[in-house]
C-alpha cells in the first residue's frame, strides 16, 4: 500500500509532512494503548490522545458511596457492592472526604468474547482453580463425616430417617451427607460466565479523580493499578491474567465510571496503518507517523463488536468536542439484499 500510494517518496521529499499537528479519529472496535508503535509520535507527543467507549458497554454505575472503615489491625477498607472488603493501600492518595464511590461489573459485558470461551486458556484455568478448591472442601467434608461416624457408630437409616438422635446429632450427620452430595455434583453442573469485578472511584484533595478495578477478585487493591482518567496523563492498566489493557473515563460528576477495553483488534490495526511510529528502521511506520489518534469505540462488546445508533451518536458528539482533523470509519456488517 505504501508503495502504491507513493507515501515513501512523499516522505523522503517532505520529511516533516508526516501528520504532525493532525488528529485522526478512529471510529472502530477501540485501540489498544499498549500496542507497539502507538505510544509516541515523531515529535515525542503522546500518540493516543483519547480512548473513549461510545458504546456504553464499559459504563459502571458508581453513584453508590461507601465510607472508609478501619479493621482491628488498622487496615483501611471500604465494602464493595459485591460484598468484598476492598483494602485501601496506604500509598494511595487520600480521598478528600474519606468517601469512595463503588460499583461492579461482570467481565462478560466488557471483555472480548474470545477471552471468555469456555475452552480457552483463561476460563480453563478458572475451572481448574474452582475444581481444586472444591476438592479441598470435599476432602474436609469426608474427613468430618468419618470422624462423626466413629464418634456415633449406632446411627441407622430407617425409611430415609436416622433412628437415633444423639443430642441433636442427626442434624449434624444429615448436614454432612448433604454437603458431600452437593460438593460431588458441583463440578458436574459447574457454570462460569467469567469474573465479576469491583470498581472504586474517588477524588483526592486536589479534586483529581482516581479509579481502580479489583483484578484480584478478593479485595486486594495493592495488586491493581490506580489510574486517572486517560486524557489526564495517558495512563492505562492491564488485566494480567488475560493480557488485556484498559483505561478509565469519568462522567456525570462521578456517577458513571467508564472502563475502556477494545472489543476486537481491528481498531488497533487501523490506527497503526494510519499513524504508527516505531522509528527503529525495522518495523514499518504508518502513513502519518507524526499524527495523533483519538480512539472512539463504536463496537459494542455486548453485541460481538457491532456498532449501534447510540454509539454513533456518542461518537459524533465526541468529534465535535475534540475538533479532529480526519475521521476514519472502516466498519460495518453484511446485510441482506432485496
Amino acid at each position: 500500500m505504501r508503495g502504491a500510494t507513493e507515501v515513501e517518496l512523499f516522505r523522503q521529499k517532505y520529511p516533516e509532512y508526516d501528520g504532525r499537528g493532525v488528529t485522526i479519529a478512529v471510529l472502530d472496535t477501540g485501540v489498544d494503548p499498549g500496542a507497539p508503535g502507538l505510544t509516541r509520535t515523531t515529535t515525542g507527543a503522546a500518540k493516543l490522545v483519547g480512548l473513549i467507549d461510545c458504546s456504553g458497554a464499559g459504563d459502571i454505575d458508581t453513584s453508590s458511596v461507601a465510607k472508609i472503615q478501619v479493621s482491628p489491625d488498622g487496615t483501611a477498607y471500604v465494602t464493595g457492592l459485591t460484598g468484598r472488603k476492598l483494602t485501601i493501600p496506604p500509598e494511595w492518595p487520600a480521598s478528600f472526604n474519606n468517601e469512595y464511590r463503588v460499583g461492579w461489573k461482570a467481565s462478560s459485558i466488557f471483555f472480548p468474547k474470545e477471552l471468555l470461551a469456555l475452552d480457552g486458556q483463561f476460563m480453563s484455568a478458572r475451572k481448574s482453580t474452582a475444581e481444586r478448591a472444591n476438592n479441598i472442601l470435599l476432602a474436609e467434608a469426608l474427613k468430618n463425616l468419618a470422624a462423626h461416624e466413629k464418634k456415633f457408630p449406632n446411627f441407622r437409616w430407617s425409611e430415609n430417617r436416622l433412628d437415633i438422635d444423639a443430642d441433636g446429632e442427626v442434624g449434624t450427620r444429615t448436614d454432612l451427607l448433604a454437603q458431600i452430595e452437593s460438593l460431588k455434583s458441583f463440578m458436574q453442573e459447574f457454570k462460569d460466565s467469567g469474573p465479576v469485578y469491583d470498581f472504586i472511584l474517588f477524588k483526592d484533595e486536589a479534586s483529581k479523580w482516581w479509579a481502580a478495578v479489583d483484578i484480584s477478585e478478593n479485595g486486594d487493591l495493592s495488586k491493581t493499578t490506580l489510574l486517572n482518567p486517560y486524557a489526564d496523563n495517558f495512563s492505562f492498566g492491564t488485566f494480567t491474567d488475560v493480557n488485556l489493557n484498559y483505561s478509565f473515563n469519568v462522567y456525570d460528576g462521578g456517577n458513571i465510571l467508564s472502563i475502556v477495553v477494545p472489543a476486537k483488534s481491528h481498531g488497533t490495526h487501523v490506527a497503526a496503518i494510519s499513524a504508527a511510529f516505531f522509528g527503529d528502521g525495522v518495523n514499518p511506520d504508518g502513513v502519518a507517523p507524526g499524527a495523533q489518534i483519538l480512539s472512539l469505540k463504536i463496537g459494542d462488546t455486548r453485541l460481538g463488536s457491532s456498532e449501534t445508533s447510540q454509539s454513533l451518536v456518542r461518537a459524533a458528539t465526541e468529534l465535535l468536542k475534540w475538533k479532529v482533523d480526519v475521521v476514519n470509519i472502516s466498519y460495518g456488517e453484511f446485510c441482506a439484499t432485496v
